[in-house]
């Protein structure tokens, strides 16, 4: 009698190299990181867009304040360069009266970088400096103030924001005749 083996043949065990999954995880590490950095822009930048409109928003709220109320009543959004903060002020023309109304700051980093025009009348200047510096505002002497008034007019210029990470700008318009920001 002979007996015939009938084992069955050797089979390769199914699995992942050391040398294969070195590679995955290297791959990735590196889509991670990319990834990363790409997310990191896109939410400093969303910031800075955030930012500036969310300053369109307000001084075009004041905008409309300053005509829905009658003449002796003035707002104005203050900026002080390299900070960021800023906010807004209720100037009453009766009392020669400036009041910090609210402060605000920017989200991320964001800092006013640039101004350009605004304070005009020098008697509203000085006053809402005053209220502003003693109020504990960081840098209020040097404030620069927009003015929106009763018939509509504003003082006019500009405000630029930056993103000091992304070296990125917006820039924030008010029109003098008309009022408008854009």
């Amino acid at each position: 009698m002979t007996f015939v083996d009938s084992a069955p043949a050797p089979r390769s065990e199914g699995g992942f190299t050391l040398v294969e999954l070195l590679v995955v995880i290297s791959i990735t590490a590196i889509l991670l990181t990319l990834s990363a950095a790409a997310a990191r822009t896109f939410w400093l930048n969303q910031a800075l867009t955030g930012a500036a409109s969310d300053l369109r928003v307000q001084l075009g709220q004041l905008h409309q304040r300053a005509q829905a109320e009658s003449h002796p009543r003035v707002y104005g959004a203050w900026f002080v360069l390299g900070s960021s903060s800023w906010g807004l002020v209720r100037y009453t023309a009766t009392t020669t009266n400036c009041t910090p109304v609210e402060s605000r700051s920017f989200d991320t980093g964001v800092t006013v970088s640039d101004i350009q025009g605004f304070d005009l009348p020098t008697g509203l200047v000085s006053a809402c400096r005053s209220a502003l510096q003693s109020s504990g505002v960081s840098g209020a002497t040097n404030a620069r103030i927009a003015f929106f008034y009763a018939r509509g007019t504003a003082t006019a210029g500009s405000v630029t924001v930056r993103q000091p990470s992304l070296a990125r700008t917006r820039t924030v318009q008010v029109h003098a005749l008309t009022g408008r920001v854009g």
